[in-house]
């Protein structure tokens, strides 16, 4: 199981879908080798360097941290099950609640349907007390081509 790394009152609050298989096996977000989140994560100016996997935890020295909707590895995304996500919500609005980020950027959710997390009637802002920003953040990944 890949752990949060999480802090209270961060400014972003990035959510992936669930672990990769490398990434839980590591223990490190985003540690896949064509993954190219710590890349743009500087590129677009969130860090003054590009973070490698390993030293994923000092991405909370910066104001952000790193969750993900389902705990439960895969090797891609389309291989969760439409209940997983369901079952994780009531998980999720806890651990978002206890944190309260000023925001939470969902990483590829925009593409999933359904996408139980991000419905408004599952998720209402005002059940995140304070966090009344989320942002969804689309990808192109293929593997997630079935929720739509």
């Amino acid at each position: 199981m890949l752990p949060d790394l999480i802090a209270e009152k961060l400014t972003v609050i990035f959510c992936g879908i669930n672990p990769g298989l490398k990434s839980a096996e590591e223990g490190h977000h985003f540690s896949g080798r064509s993954n190219r989140f710590w890349k743009v994560l500087h590129q677009a100016g969130f860090t003054p360097h590009e973070i490698a996997p390993i030293n994923d935890k000092t991405i909370v020295s910066f104001g952000y941290g790193l969750t993900t909707a389902v705990a439960r590895a895969t090797n891609r995304a389309d291989e969760l099950k439409k209940e997983e996500f369901a079952n994780a919500i009531e998980a999720f609005k806890t651990k978002m609640t206890l944190y309260n980020p000023k925001y939470i950027a969902f990483l590829l959710f925009s593409q999933i349907h359904p996408p139980s997390i991000m419905q408004s009637d599952m998720l209402p802002l005002s059940m995140i007390k304070g966090c009344i920003n989320i942002i969804r953040l689309a990808g192109r990944s293929g593997c997630i081509l079935r929720w739509i």
